[in-house]
């Protein structure tokens, strides 16, 4: 049987003129680091720490309609008209 050449064979032969950078180990541990907290940050993010994003919404509302901060409650239906503070009413708005 006759040997038959390949198309690899002459590209084996050609050496590239482009450089391989050589791995550094220091780069390498830094990106983990850096993957490592990103995924850390991730997983722990809270949108809020009190759960009633809706309700600071329309409390933001109803203080740039009536360009008031309520005193009462308004929202509530059982304790409609009693005292209500909202200390938060700076980031409803």
């Amino acid at each position: 049987m006759a040997k038959v050449k390949g198309k690899d064979s002459k590209q084996t032969k050609q050496k590239s003129s482009v450089a391989i950078p050589e791995e550094n180990k220091y780069v390498s541990f830094g990106l983990l680091g850096i993957f490592l907290v990103l995924v850390f940050m991730a997983a722990s993010y809270k949108i809020s720490g009190d759960d009633d994003i809706f309700w600071h919404l329309a409390t933001g509302r109803y203080i740039v309609e009536h360009k008031v901060v309520p005193d009462k409650d308004v929202f509530g239906h059982i304790t409609s008209g009693s005292e209500w503070i909202p200390f938060e009413w700076g980031w409803d708005v």
